[in-house]
Order: structure tokens, then C-alpha cells, then sequence
């Protein structure tokens, strides 16, 4: 052993081997010490001016869109534009997406980047990098928004709590502080963010941290828009949907923070997810070493993650089920036998336990398979219901159900109520298709988004909210498929001056049930009833060869089309 600067290394040969304290090789002046962490309320006073628009968007969100993750998340807050409120319409429609060329380079790309280590999948994240150098730093908004959520927090007196769920996160290695001045916030990518409540009867309100990463100065451009964000989820919906109709038994699970056990590899990413906390009045700045909930990216990741890892295993039953039976984070596959569903349950913690996952939140309709659940703590009490891919489910009835809406009274929140009627297999169409008309209505009225409607639309809004709320109490059975039974289908096609659509129904043996439905609001420009007519069996036609791809290997042994209007069928 030689001497070297100030510590130790082995000689071998002409070369030398430094080993111990890194700083003892480095010349004092490159050696950064800690900072000493700035006053809060100082930094925040020294702040240029501010949007309060901007700051407000973050802080009390009011979607006026169908939010894709809202059914699934309760914290969800995910900004997309008006479209996405339509984007449910295309259950059934929409065939699986083609991926482009863009698609597949873009998917190599971030393929070549996932490393599994100690037992945890790091990537990097997939960027349109000539976006991404267009991204503001966000740091003024940002300490501003965290001034008003600490100032809020600390009158309600849960501040600490939520300071706790950083503390819990950092101990998970899922953050990290770093030190950094005020002059060099610009130089990182600074994320918002605010609590949002869950309450349950029996338990203390949890508070959760959700962070925004669509925001964005007018013209500018979010982290979330240089994202590549992946393929369209909605067409894996209608899979699933019918997956969880058939057979006796219902396995269902969620990965606990599942997006939080992706961790990131490079510093260069981690500096593009930074946040502020006041901590005993000082200013702290931390960064994420995972993805979040909120990224654009975050959904694709997960669901590519999920599959890569399923191909470390033989192409069995379970690397299947772990392929194409998760909904973002949501597990739902069924099974005829409740011994090989207990198998898969087995078997899919411990494959996904080794990437990390943690299959949490589980439950079925098999009091074995409960058991099960309840003593290895995968399940920690039997709720009445379950959501499942957006629906109310009651494992102990095997029955779904529809949440109901609240009152509303301007064009933006009738909106966001009709929106969140989350019937996607639209059960309860008759009643649902009702809101978008009403929709459909006031944008032929051009009434501005705050503006409270006429009387004649609160009336109507009224009548359907009564109707709207009774939907909760309403019940269909989950199990109407059968594997290994063959069946008929019967779709009837109708419609009327405001809307068109069909029902799909499914006979197997002596059970004939409702299966999926979908409907239109007739175009704002007037089409003939005859023409509406031949819509309806034309949207009937575009579906059913997606629901018979769907069902997979049930053999369908006969299909009636029926339509009362002559007139069309003439054309058809």
C-alpha cells in the first residue's frame, strides 16, 4: 500500500488502486459540502410574480373531461383535453392498435434501457428529447403552490402526517433529498404538488401526495407532452371486461405503489421530478428515483415492465396472466376451478415479489381462496364492494354495479358528472345515453362553460340526476360466459331522432343475458331516421368482430343481426 493525496491505495506494478473515502482523491476546492438549507418563507418572498391561475389549476382541479385513470385511481388527476371524454366511446370500436414505426423505435429504444437489480426494474425514460429542452423549470409555481399547501395543511393541522409520507418514501429509497441553492433552480425540473383526502369508516384519513407534471406557462410545454406516452389502453378495456364475465371464480389484486417500485438509472432523469417541502421552516428539495403517479409515461412503463418481466419465465398459464390480465396496476382474471385459481394467486406474488411488485388489496368470490388472502395479509379486511375496472363489485353477491353522480348546475359540471359515469360495457345505456344528450344539447345552445344553464335544462338535468342516482342500487350478475359452452349471439339495432346503437345479447344453454351495448347521440347536423337507422346496424357491425376477438376460444355457433326498419335493412 502507497500513500495517494490523502488516503491509501495499492501499488501494482506502474498503477496505483485507490480504495476508502472518495474525498480523500479530490482536491478541496471540487468537494461540495451540504448547504446550509435556505428559510422557507425567505426564498418564497424573493419569488418573481406568479399566475394565481396557474396556481389555482393545480391546487382545486375542476375537470370538465372523462379522466382514463379517475375510475381506478381515487387520486387521480391526469390533464388531457375534451377528446378523452369521447375516448370511451371507442370500447369495442377501436381494434388494437397497429404500433407505427415511430411506436416500435420508440419501444426498442426504452426496451434496451430495463435492468432488473436488486430486486427492483430500472429504466430509462423514453423522451422526444427536442420537447423535453423546451421544458420550463417550474421552480416559481411550484415553491408557490407549496406556500399554500403547507399554509392549508398546518391550519387543518395534518401537515405533519403529510410530511410523513415523504419520510416513509425516502426511508423505501423512493426519494432522496439533495442539496442545490436558489440560484440553480433553474437548472432542474421542479414537479407541483398537493394532498388529496381518502376516509373510511373505522380508519383515520389518510392524506396522499399527488403531483402534477402537465404543468405548464401558456405556450409552453409540460414534461408530460415530451413523454412518449405508448399505444392506447382502451383497447385492452374491452378484453378484460369480458375476461371478468366468464367462469365461476374471480381472482383480483392491485400492485401496491406500483409505479414507485420502477426506479430510474440515470441522475439526468431523477432531475426532471424534483419538488419542494418545508420542513421546521426550512426549504428542502428532493427528487424522485421512480416513476409517479401523474407521469404521462408512467401507465406505458408499468404495463411494458409487467410483460418483460412475465418473458424471464416459461410461456405458461401465469406469465400469460401476468401479460394480458393488468389493467395499469389492477389485476383481474377468473377461473372454473377455485384450486387453479388459489395456483395462480400462488404464483403470481412470488414471480412479481421478485420484480419488486406487491399484490395487495386482493380479493375474490372463493371463501378458500379468502382465507388464504386474509393469512397472508394480502387482504386486510372484506369490503362490500371492490372496484374492478371501474365497476362496483360485490364478491360475496358476484354482482356489478354503477357509482352515482351529484348535483350540477353549469355546462362544465354537468360535464364532469356525466363524465364520470363510468358503464364502459354500458349496462344501463337506456339511462346513461340520456346525459349525453342532454350534453349534446347545451353545445348546441353555446353556453360558455360557467355559465349556469336555463331553467329548462336544470329541470331536465333534475329529472335524469334522480334517475342517475338510482343506478347505484341496480344490479347485474358478473357471471354470464362459460368457457367451454357454446353460445349464440343476438344483437338488436334501433333508433330514434337524438340516438342510435344496438344491444348485444349472449344465450348459452337456457341463460340469455346482456353482454356489452353501445349507443350514439345523432349527429348536431339532422340525419333522416332511416339513415340513423342503417348507423346503428353499421356501429353493430364495426363492434361485434372486436367482441368475438375478445371472447377468445368460446365458440360461437350462430349470430343474429335484428333490426326493425325495413328501409335500412334494404340498404344493408
Amino acid at each position: 500500500m502507497v500513500e495517494c493525496i490523502n488516503g491509501t491505495a495499492w501499488k501494482m506494478s506502474n498503477r496505483i488502486i485507490p480504495f476508502g473515502d472518495g474525498r480523500n482523491f479530490l482536491k478541496p476546492e471540487i468537494i461540495k459540502t451540504p448547504n446550509e438549507l435556505p428559510p422557507f418563507e425567505q426564498v418564497c418572498n424573493s419569488l418573481s410574480a406568479c399566475s394565481t391561475y396557474l396556481v389555482d389549476s393545480v391546487l382545486n382541479p375542476i375537470p370538465s373531461y372523462w379522466d382514463s385513470l379517475g375510475p381506478f385511481f381515487e387520486e387521480s388527476f391526469v390533464e388531457c383535453g375534451i377528446e378523452q371524454f369521447l375516448s370511451l366511446d371507442s370500447v369495442g370500436i377501436d381494434e388494437k392498435a397497429k404500433l407505427s414505426s415511430y411506436d416500435e423505435a420508440k419501444i426498442e429504444d426504452f426496451k434496451k434501457t430495463v435492468v432488473l437489480k436488486d430486486g427492483n426494474y430500472y429504466v430509462d425514460l423514453p423522451w422526444d428529447y427536442d420537447k423535453l429542452a423546451k421544458v420550463d423549470s417550474n421552480y416559481v409555481p411550484s415553491l408557490r403552490i407549496m406556500q399554500r399547501v403547507a399554509v392549508s395543511l398546518e391550519k387543518q393541522g395534518l401537515y405533519d402526517k403529510y410530511l410523513q409520507v415523504f419520510n416513509d418514501y425516502e426511508k423505501l429509497g423512493i426519494v432522496e433529498p439533495f442539496s442545490v441553492t436558489p440560484g440553480e433552480y433553474v437548472k432542474y425540473c421542479w414537479i407541483p404538488h398537493r394532498p388529496v383526502f381518502k376516509e373510511g369508516l373505522g380508519v383515520t384519513t389518510k392524506i396522499c401526495p399527488v403531483f402534477n407534471c402537465s404543468l405548464k406557462k401558456k405556450g409552453g410545454v409540460s414534461i408530460n407532452d415530451t413523454a412518449y406516452a405508448g399505444v392506447n389502453l382502451m383497447a385492452q378495456l374491452l378484453d378484460l371486461l369480458l375476461a371478468f364475465r366468464k367462469n365461476n371464480y374471480v381472482l383480483l389484486g392491485d400492485l401496491c405503489k406500483a409505479f414507485l417500485q420502477i426506479r430510474l438509472r440515470t441522475e439526468q432523469d431523477k432531475n426532471r421530478f424534483c419538488f419542494f417541502l418545508k420542513i421546521k421552516e426550512k426549504l428542502c428539495t428532493y427528487s424522485y428515483n421512480s416513476i409517479i403517479f401523474g407521469f404521462s409515461a408512467s401507465s406505458f412503463i408499468l404495463s411494458y415492465i409487467l410483460k418483460f418481466h412475465a418473458e424471464r419465465y416459461d410461456s405458461d398459464e401465469f406469465s400469460s396472466i401476468m401479460t394480458s390480465n393488468f389493467y395499469i396496476d389492477n389485476l383481474v382474471t377468473t377461473g372454473r376451478d377455485y384450486q387453479s385459481l388459489i395456483e395462480v394467486y400462488n404464483t403470481l406474488r412470488k414471480r412479481l415479489k421478485e420484480a419488486g411488485f406487491d399484490l395487495q388489496s386482493c380479493n375474490s368470490n372463493c371463501p378458500d381462496l379468502q382465507k388464504q388472502m386474509i393469512e397472508d395479509e394480502s387482504i386486510t379486511s372484506l369490503p362490500s364492494f371492490k372496484k374492478v375496472l371501474g365497476y362496483r363489485y360485490s364478491p360475496s353477491l358476484d354482482t356489478v354495479r354503477l357509482s352515482p353522480v351529484a348535483k350540477a348546475n353549469t355546462k362544465c359540471v354537468i360535464l364532469s358528472q356525466i363524465s364520470s359515469l363510468y358503464d364502459p360495457l354500458s349496462l344501463l345505456l337506456p339511462v346513461t345515453i340520456q346525459g349525453k344528450v342532454l350534453v349534446s344539447q347545451l353545445w348546441k345552445d353555446k353556453l360558455s362553460w360557467d355559465q349556469e344553464i336555463p331553467e329548462t335544462f336544470t329541470a331536465s338535468w333534475q329529472a335524469l340526476a334522480k334517475e342517475l342516482n338510482k343506478l347505484g342500487d341496480i344490479e347485474f350478475p358478473r357471471h354470464v360466459l362459460v368457457d367451454d359452452c357454446p353460445m349464440q349471439l343476438i344483437c338488436f339495432c334501433d333508433a330514434s331522432k337524438l340516438t342510435y346503437g344496438f344491444s348485444l345479447y349472449v344465450r348459452q344453454g337456457s341463460q340469455c343475458s346482456l353482454l356489452f351495448a353501445k349507443a350514439k347521440v345523432a349527429p348536431i347536423k339532422r340525419k333522416t331516421l332511416p339513415t340513423l337507422e342503417l348507423l346503428a346496424i353499421y356501429l353493430a357491425l364495426k363492434v361485434v368482430p372486436n367482441v368475438l376477438k375478445a371472447l377468445g376460444t368460446i365458440n360461437v355457433n350462430s349470430f343474429f343481426l335484428v333490426s326493425d326498419a325495413q328501409v335500412a335493412l334494404s340498404w344493408s
